[in-house]
């Protein structure tokens, strides 16, 4: 199936190398000279735009990117695997000559979080003149991912951010952005006030749950570290500040809790060519569904993509929300993330069949 809407993703996009550590207990990591043995390294295209775009290609989305990479190895096997999944996906892709491409190593050892090494390479000024705006059509969907990593774009308050997502929306697209969690060791960056500066010029945001606490509720993030819940009222009040800022489709995704959305008044989500205005000012919560996990790596980006591809086939906000949730479930099911997703018929007659959701949080 084709959407309706082109949906264009731009912003980071990095090489992931992912060492299989499975029988690797953290311990061995920690001591001087030790030799540890390995499983296989696997390698995909990560990031925000690594991760969405090609969800949203086996999903069956008319998707394109803008994202950048090196002429160094590393660039050269970026390019590979995304040739791999689409030759119009790497299409997007330009290649800056002498600059180094960024990559992030996924450590997880036994039973522990995962940790990542990241190197930003060129990321580290990507900017307004690695957007192609001539690119962007009346009516799509312009995604932007991962500007808390980017850091020429989360100086001076985002200011360079604003103009992007200002420009892509005077082009007549619906803009659309996700982050993801910022260096925690970082100081003097106002987190509130960039988001207060860029989500006037944002359509549709939906962050996951622990940056946007990180970064608008930092009483409470260590609340939420330790595994404290939180309730429908405090989400809430976070939608209605995105909302208050302009932000049309405001949402939070809860990982295993699901998924949060409200909606702008009628007049605003009208006025982005989306027919479904039953919903207008009121809130969807989807609880997730049910899956044996295989791992969480790109399950936020597969829920997002899917949110977006719905929005660009008219299925009304009740639905895409269902069916976000079912593709992020999805990808935790699956061994290779956004890569293992199916088309979007598929996931929709497993919803269909009755596939079972998790309790729900409230």
């Amino acid at each position: 199936m084709t959407s309706q809407r082109e949906i264009i993703v731009c912003g980071q996009l990095t090489l992931d190398l992912i060492p299989d550590l499975s029988k690797v207990p953290l311990s061995n990591l920690q001591i001087p000279g030790s030799f540890s043995p390995a499983g296989a390294l696997k390698f995909s295209a990560g990031g925000c735009v690594g991760n969405t775009s090609i969800a949203l290609h086996y999903l069956g989305a008319n998707v394109r990117l803008m994202a950048c990479v090196g002429d160094d190895m590393l660039g050269t096997l970026t390019r590979q695997i995304i040739r791999s999944h689409s030759a119009q996906l790497e299409a997007g892709l330009r290649i800056k000559h002498g600059e180094t491409s960024p990559y992030t190593i996924v450590l997880s050892p036994s039973n522990i979080d995962r940790m990542f090494l990241h190197s930003a390479g060129l990321n580290q000024s990507f900017g307004i003149n690695d957007v192609s705006f001539d690119a962007i059509l009346p009516g799509s969907i312009f995604h932007f991912g991962y500007p808390t990593v980017l850091p020429h774009l989360y100086a001076d308050e985002g200011i360079e951010l604003s103009i992007i997502m200002r420009r892509a929306k005077e082009k007549g697209a619906v803009a659309a952005m996700d982050l993801a969690m910022p260096d925690i060791f970082s100081h003097g960056i106002d987190w509130r006030l960039l988001l207060h500066s860029v989500l006037p010029h944002v359509d549709i945001f939906i962050p996951s749950l622990e940056e946007i606490v990180y970064m608008l509720r930092r009483e409470a993030f260590d609340d939420l570290q330790r595994g404290q819940n939180i309730d429908d009222g405090f989400l809430i009040s976070l939608l209605d500040e995105f909302i208050e800022c302009g932000v049309a489709i405001a949402g939070v995704k809860l990982g295993e809790g699901g998924m949060i959305l409200k909606l702008a008044e009628q007049q605003r989500i009208r006025a982005l060519g989306f027919p479904d205005t039953q919903f207008a000012g009121k809130v969807i919560y989807q609880p997730a569904f049910e899956v044996i996990a295989n791992g969480t790596t790109g399950a936020g980006d597969s829920a997002y993509a899917a949110f977006l591809y719905a929005l660009a086939n008219n299925f009304d906000f009740e639905a895409a929300a269902r069916f976000a949730c079912a593709a992020g479930a999805w990808c935790v099911e699956a061994p290779d993330s956004a890569a293992g997703l199916p088309d979007a018929k598929t996931i929709q007659m497993r919803i269909a069949s009755g596939w079972q959701t998790r309790p729900p949080l409230f």
